[in-house]
């Protein structure tokens, strides 16, 4: 029996050296294309790389923001500045709870804000979270919050690729790596997380009729990012950003999404509140234009001092 064990153990040593080495090589010298179980990009579409390495010179925000790509591109930190409010973007693209549990395990006590923003777009509530993750292993510091994100997710292209990830990090591949503000339509703005883009219109669309979908971890994840901040007694609240009018009038059940978020905590639905424009105020069916952002952070920011939440100063 002991000799099976050691032989067990052997093999299993043999078999993760060779796992690494071939992730190493397979990700040093394949394309992109060849390696759909390896996707490792850094500085991809929406400046993650950029909100990673800025968020690490800040040590205090009045305000945190937390979500998907509606966050990072709907809550503009700099009206929030103009109204005496410092914020940070920590959104990112199809960030899921999972995702966002991690950040905040990793700088709620860096940044020590004073009131947190989840912006809820209840389709990432039934997303996977592997898209996410692969942003995160390629443009954040591999840690232990990192690490239990990885296994959460729990998919083969996340292991691959935070593998990956590691051996770069721990070789300096990527230390000089400086991502550009500009990129295409988009500029990111310097110390604040949020990033703005050229001004483009929509055509209003039809959409098919669908519902939103709720993945029972990524409500277990939820449940934990508001029990972390009641714990340490921060002051959160729950936005819905506006999305196009074709495109929220397709799902049937957006009361069911509003009774679940109202569950837990205060939440405000701006779709039924602030009646926007399609073809005037967003650049695609689910993202504001730089009008639409300063229409919903306007509203946003006096709701939220009507809520004394921002009423500090």
């Amino acid at each position: 029996m002991k000799k099976f064990l050691l032989t067990i153990l052997k093999f299993t040593g043999f078999a993760l050296v060779a796992y690494f080495l071939f992730i190493f090589i397979w990700g040093s010298l394949t394309p992109l294309y060849l390696r759909k179980n390896l996707n490792y990009r850094i500085g991809v579409y929406g400046h993650i790389h950029s909100r990673m390495k800025d968020v690490k010179k800040i040590d205090h925000v009045d305000v945190l923001i937390l979500g998907s790509s509606h966050a990072y591109r709907g809550f503009d930190t700099r009206i929030f500045a103009k109204n005496g409010f410092s914020a940070f973007n920590l959104g990112s693209s199809s960030q899921t709870p999972i995702q966002s549990l991690m950040l905040l395990e990793k700088y709620l006590d860096k940044l020590h804000p004073k009131l947190v923003l989840l912006e809820v777009y209840p389709e990432i509530f039934g997303l996977d979270g592997v898209e996410s993750s692969l942003e995160f292993v390629a443009n954040e510091k591999i840690d232990w919050p990192m690490l239990k994100m990885v296994i959460k997710v729990n998919h083969i292209k996340t292991y691959n690729s935070f593998f990956y990830s590691l051996y770069r990090h721990l070789t300096g591949l990527d230390e000089n790596y400086s991502q550009p503000d500009k990129q295409g339509e988009d500029l990111y703005i310097k110390g604040s997380g949020f990033v703005s883009r050229d001004m483009t219109y929509f055509k209003h669309m039809t959409h098919e009729k669908s519902t939103w979908e709720f993945n029972k971890q990524q409500l277990k994840a939820f449940d934990k990012i508001i029990k972390k901040l009641k714990s340490r007694k921060i002051e959160f609240a729950l936005v819905q950003a506006p999305l196009s009018s074709s495109l929220y009038d397709s799902k049937l059940n957006n009361a069911e999404a509003d009774s679940l978020f109202s569950t837990k905590g205060l939440y405000i639905n701006y779709n039924p509140i602030l009646h926007l424009d399609d073809s005037l105020h967003f650049y695609d069916p689910d993202h504001l234009n730089q009008n639409g952002v300063e229409l919903f952070n306007d509203s946003l920011i006096t709701w939220l001092k009507d809520k004394k939440l921002l009423n500090y100063q």
